[in-house]
């Protein structure tokens, strides 16, 4: 409550002391006074404006003498153009809260972004080409989309920073602050809450995402977030099945184990080498799937709930269709009920009291029970992992 009245202050301050031609921004309703000129005949200064086609030499031409450029010859010369101007203006202690770079691409410049203030920002697609963002404070920033690649986020506050479908490679999150799950949250199709960082079915990229989810496993787990780091946990072992899957086609082993090779002769070891690496993939992946949808990577409890339901639900119509339960009268139970509740004893091994299943039956309701042994060990295994973590 105190630091919003703060910023309730701040912001009528603003407006008293609003000199004329001088940007004067607005964010969540509150007024901010910005030391830059207006630009053009917008109430904002370049940066504050809000248009998706501000970063192309016609629209910025009042704002950077192009014809000072004229020798620079680089395909992205833009690029070079507002890497120095950010720089700049960041060297001389300006900042850029709440500032819209959307969309902007420094093309592989490594723009030295260290010790910005991004608070607020719309930096959403923005290709940060390799730079750094050493001790930049990102809270409240929209990164989404952005391409993170090889930046340098060493103590980098990104405290309620939106980095949802955000692409990352090389990074360390060791010395970063405020990162949290909910961080990568977004929306699928529109409507379904989702979290995670930009994946593709490219397997280098794949590959990518498995080392990072990893890194983030490690933060979450060493700052004691169990809830994020068991997610992050299950997104890795999600990558790992993705990239053995890319590695089941047969005739792409070949031609991968073929590249390097010298003696024509060996062309059939070869054969049988990479026919052998997909079957083995193909197990491993095949396990991994099975792993995912039965207990979540021992992730996620529920997923074990439910298959349990469902198994116990299967063989409670099986019970009545085929009218296994029987009473100590012999007379056969053919009700749902029944059946229910005879498959439920069975599932969690209770014993048999009032009904059991007749002779040929036995090995069915076996089945049941073995499954229901397996299921519940998953289920306490997935739950103790969940409250105690990880070493």
């Amino acid at each position: 409550m105190k630091n919003f009245k703060k910023m309730l202050e701040r912001s009528e301050e603003a407006k008293k002391e609003y000199p004329e031609g001088t940007c004067l921004y607005k964010n969540l309703g509150l007024t901010y006074r910005c030391s830059r000129q207006k630009y053009k005949n917008y109430d904002y200064c370049f940066w504050h404006i809000d248009r998706d086609d501000k970063f192309n030499e016609e629209f910025a031409s009042e704002f950077i003498d192009f014809n000072k450029y004229e020798n620079l010859n680089k395909p992205n010369q833009l690029a070079v153009l507002f890497k120095e101007k950010i720089e700049d203006e960041i060297k001389a202690g300006n900042y850029f809260e709440g500032v819209c770079l959307r969309g902007l691409n420094f093309a592989h410049e490594e723009p030295d972004l260290s010790k910005a203030n991004f608070r607020h920002a719309d930096l959403r697609n923005v290709h940060f080409g390799y730079g750094t963002l050493k001790e930049a404070d990102l809270r409240y920033a929209n990164l989404q989309g952005a391409y993170l690649s090889d930046v340098n986020l060493k103590d980098t506050n990104l405290s309620d920073v939106q980095l949802y479908n955000v692409k990352f490679r090389n990074n360390e999150f060791s010395d970063v602050y405020g990162l949290r799950k909910e961080s990568f949250a977004g929306t699928k199709w529109g409507f379904l809450l989702d979290h995670k960082i930009f994946e593709s079915p490219n397997e280098s990229i794949t590959k990518d995402c498995l080392d990072t989810y990893r890194k983030l496993k490690k933060y979450f787990y060493d700052l004691g977030a169990l809830d994020d780091a068991s997610w992050a946990a299950y997104k890795e072992k999600v990558m790992h099945r993705k990239i053995l899957k890319a590695n089941i086609r047969p005739i792409n082993r070949i031609i991968y184990n073929s590249i390097f090779l010298v003696n024509k002769n060996e062309l059939g070891n070869v054969i049988k080498l990479s026919l052998g690496e997909s079957l083995s993939n193909l197990f491993r992946y095949l396990f991994s799937l099975f792993s995912s949808i039965i207990f979540g990577y021992g992730e996620k409890p529920l997923r074990v709930l439910s298959v349990s339901s469902f198994v116990i639900f299967v063989y409670s119509v099986l019970y009545c269709f085929l009218g296994v339960p029987i009473n100590n009268m012999g007379e056969i139970l053919l009700d749902f009920k029944s059946a229910l509740y005879f498959s439920i004893v069975t599932f969690t091994t209770l014993g048999y009291g009032d009904l059991s299943p007749v002779k040929e039956y036995r090995l069915l309701a076996g089945s049941e029970a073995l499954l229901g042994v397996i299921l519940i060990g998953l289920f306490l295994f997935t739950l103790a992992r969940r409250a105690v973590g990880r070493s």
